[in-house]
């Protein structure tokens, strides 16, 4: 079946009918090609030393557009604040009681690094993790989180926290660091 008359598409001029059935014009991965097109196309693609013609170029792939919404509720604040870090059992049960730094922190959460337990490990079963700020503006600053993603790095295990039970008064001291 031979192509009615149809646009070129790359200098749109209007091939007739005629051109597809003679071999002047022709279709070519999807594409239509007038003579004069198929005729630069065909030159270019013999020169290995010309760079294609802008109007041959397929379009550079977009990025996808940014999402206008973050993904997290509050906004981080970097730092470095040593901690106590204690692990607690879901019936409140001590598990360890050690070291961290926090990383990052935001209102709703924190960041842990340079995680020190004596027991060199985390339960696997469901826990609750406590800290409490040794220095800074924070200081004696307590917070109740729960583990949502563990991270392993070249210098140890990085944990997410997530806060729960947060008092307005908890709040309104984490708000000074932003």
């Amino acid at each position: 079946m031979t192509p009615e008359a149809a646009p070129c598409d790359f200098c749109h001029v209007i091939i007739p009918a005629r051109d597809f059935e003679s071999g002047k014009a022709v279709v070519l991965l999807r594409k239509r090609y007038c003579t004069k097109c198929m005729a630069i196309a065909v030159k270019n693609s013999k020169d290995r030393h010309i760079a294609p013609s802008p109007q041959f170029r397929t379009p550079q792939v977009r990025p996808p557009p940014a999402s206008p919404l973050s993904r997290r509720r509050h906004e981080r604040k970097d730092c470095s604040i040593p901690v106590e870090l204690s692990v607690f059992l879901d019936n409140g049960r001590l598990f360890d009681r050690g070291e961290a730094v926090i990383w990052n922190v935001s209102l709703s959460g924190a960041l842990l690094r340079a995680i020190l337990l004596p027991e060199k490990a985390l339960p696997v079963v469901p826990h609750h993790l406590g800290i409490r700020v040794l220095s800074g503006p924070l200081k004696d600053f307590q917070v109740l989180g729960r583990p949502v993603r563990f991270v392993h790095s070249e210098d140890g295990l990085h944990v997410a926290m997530q806060f729960v039970r947060v008092e307005e008064a908890q709040l309104k001291r984490l708000r000074k660091l932003f």
